[in-house]
Parts: structure tokens; C-alpha cells; sequence
């Protein structure tokens, strides 16, 4: 066998189409490669535009649906275009979530590897059978807005302590704030509708946590864990307002319904949605509050 045929190549299946990293890109494979002597320059500009075609086709980027993640984002503009399904404006591959991807998958790994270690020792102690401990990146579905169920991806739940935890990976600024301030609103909502997805599965649930895990610190001294007792009404609060929202998109329509809407100060996602007439916002929270009813509506 050859050292090539070691391996199945990299694709990725767009549309019931098998496709490569560089054809996804829209790169044209043979004009890049030169050959030994070719470009070296040239040549490492495709190991980056491989990268950056997998990171856009990876779940996370080609998720269209609303998400819990999503449901406790401050800003009431960025919401109700979520709700909308109206696409951010993205430019280059999401290189910082990709790496948060790339740790949530080795976190995986870990639990399971502890939970088969403790199953053997079961085993061996004519204990066979047991049920694991770790529930691993489970598929929880959080209630319904506008008719439509929203599922997510929880990450850990312990049977042995009904305790849930959601990872993030971040850099000094959220972990500094993680620890003086605790979690933003949209962090500690997304872990309140974890823990609902798993009553709903009808396990209980009596702690949510939160685990900053530092992405620049060479050890995990600089984590923060925060957590509280599970609260359904935080939970369902995030629900009822993205419903009062998505109520009316359908009454009025996005386009009208957004002149009445601020943005939140710092939004991360400002930037990617156009204003009304199409032009990109200079900076995140830069319109004043409004007096329009709505505002009361749905908060602020």
C-alpha cells in the first residue's frame, strides 16, 4: 500500500456532494500547487485556506436555526434578526471558536474515557451493568419558539449529582470578568435552558455550572467555575421573549419591526447586521434607547 492510500482524503459533503476543503473555498486545487521548488509562501496560504473551508462547513457555522446560546443575547436587534434567519455577515474563518470547538470535543473524550474506565472497574467488580455517570454532548431540546423546537448540544451532565456544565474557552478579558462579575446574561441564560432540556427529559436537575477554561494560561489555575441552583423561570423568560419577538416579525415584519429596536452596548454580533438601509453599523451599541412602545415589549 502506498503512504497515500494510508488515509481517506479530507472532504466534506455539501449538498449530498462530496467536495474538498479547497473546492469548498472556491480555491482551484492545481493552480496553487506548484510542485517541489514551487512557492513555499504560496503553498502555505493553502494550508490556511484549508483550515478556513473546514471551519466554514463545521455544524457551528452552518447552523441556521436559533440555539439556547443564542436566547439570552442582551440585544433585542441581533435577536430578532436570528429569529428572522437572516445571516450574519462573516469574513474569514472563525478561528477562536474553532479551537473552543477542538477542546469541547477533547472534553468529550475525557468523560468518556472515565466513564469506560469505571465501568471496567465495575466490571471487574462483579459489578456489571452500571449506568455511566457523564451524559456527553447531548442533544437537549429547551422548549419552542414560534412553534419550533430550539435544541442545543449540552455538554456534561453528572447523573451521580444531576449537575450540569457548560464549557467555555476563553481568553483573560471573560475570564477576569467571569471572576469579579460572574457570567454574562446570555452565558447564565444558556445554562438555565441546558438544565430544562434535561427535565424535559425528566432527570433532575439541581445545579447549573459554568467552566472557564483559560485558552492562553499554560495551566488550569486561571479557570473559573461558577455555578447556581437550576431556576426554570430564567429559563423561561429567555423563551417568552424570543416568542414575543418572533410574534412580531410575523405581525409586522423584520424591517419594521427593527426601528423600534436598540442595540445592546458591546455586542458581539452588532457588527454583522446591516442597519436598516444596508450600511454596516461603525460600532456595536451605537444607537440611542428608543421611545417607541415596543421597547417595553421586549426589554432592552
Amino acid at each position: 500500500m502506498t503512504a497515500t492510500g494510508l488515509y481517506p482524503p479530507l472532504n466534506w459533503r455539501i449538498g449530498g456532494t462530496a467536495k474538498s476543503a479547497l473546492e469548498v473555498a472556491g480555491i482551484n486545487h492545481t493552480a496553487i500547487i506548484g510542485g517541489i521548488g514551487s512557492d513555499p509562501q504560496v503553498n502555505g496560504r493553502e494550508l490556511l485556506s484549508i483550515i478556513t473551508a473546514a471551519i466554514a462547513d463545521a455544524p457551528r457555522s452552518r447552523q441556521r436555526h436559533i440555539g439556547p446560546s443564542e436566547l439570552g443575547i442582551p440585544c433585542n436587534w441581533c435577536l430578532a434578526h436570528k429569529l428572522a434567519g437572516i445571516e450574519e455577515t462573516r469574513t474569514g474563518g472563525d478561528w477562536l471558536p474553532a479551537i473552543g470547538t477542538a477542546v469541547h470535543a477533547w472534553l468529550d473524550n475525557v468523560f468518556g474515557e472515565e466513564d469506560a474506565a469505571a465501568d471496567l472497574a465495575a466490571v471487574h467488580a462483579g459489578r456489571e451493568g452500571e449506568t455511566p455517570r457523564w451524559i456527553r454532548e447531548s442533544k437537549v431540546d429547551v422548549g419552542e419558539v414560534d412553534g419550533t423546537h430550539v435544541t442545543g448540544n449540552a455538554d456534561l451532565y453528572d447523573t451521580l449529582t444531576a449537575e450540569v456544565t457548560d464549557w467555555k474557552i476563553c481568553g483573560p478579558t471573560t475570564l477576569r470578568n467571569a471572576k469579579s462579575s460572574g457570567p454574562s446574561v446570555t452565558y447564565r441564560t444558556q445554562a438555565h435552558l441546558y438544565g430544562r432540556g434535561f427535565t424535559r427529559r425528566n432527570l433532575p436537575v439541581s445545579i447549573v455550572r459554568i467552566a472557564y477554561l483559560p485558552r492562553t494560561s499554560v495551566t488550569l489555575q486561571d479557570a473559573v467555575l461558577w455555578s447556581e441552583p437550576y431556576d426554570e423561570a430564567i429559563a423561561l423568560a429567555a423563551l417568552e421573549r424570543a416568542n414575543a419577538l418572533a410574534r412580531a416579525i410575523r405581525t409586522v415584519g423584520i424591517d419594521k419591526l427593527t426601528t423600534g429596536l436598540t442595540r445592546a452596548p458591546d455586542c458581539y454580533s452588532c457588527p454583522r447586521y446591516p442597519n436598516a438601509d444596508g450600511s454596516a453599523p461603525l460600532a456595536p451599541g451605537h444607537r440611542a434607547p428608543t421611545s417607541n412602545p415596543s421597547k417595553s415589549m421586549f426589554g432592552n
